[in-house]
């Protein structure tokens, strides 16, 4: 956001812990920008210790509720493993 003057390019953490509704303004910000007719990008995850955070274009992904869920736990998974 901070390099193609996108939304909150002042932001500064509080303490190490993300701004959920500032993190929602950019992720959206960053969709609208850059998604579109010659551009594969069409999902953005955001994840962080507090939260995960994912905007999509409409209609862009079949299912999207189960694609969430699965890809909420591939990566809670792989975060939490202890090997």
């Amino acid at each position: 956001s901070q390099s193609s003057n996108g939304p909150h390019m002042k932001l500064t953490t509080n303490g190490g812990l993300a701004d959920t509704a500032r993190v929602c303004d950019t992720l959206y910000w960053l969709l609208k920008t850059y998604a579109g007719k010659n551009s594969r990008l069409t999902r953005v995850h955001f994840h962080s210790l507090t939260f995960h955070i994912i905007v999509q274009l409409e209609e862009s992904w079949a299912n999207s509720k189960k694609a969430v869920a699965a890809g909420s736990w591939a990566c809670t998974t792989r975060a939490c493993q202890n090997d």
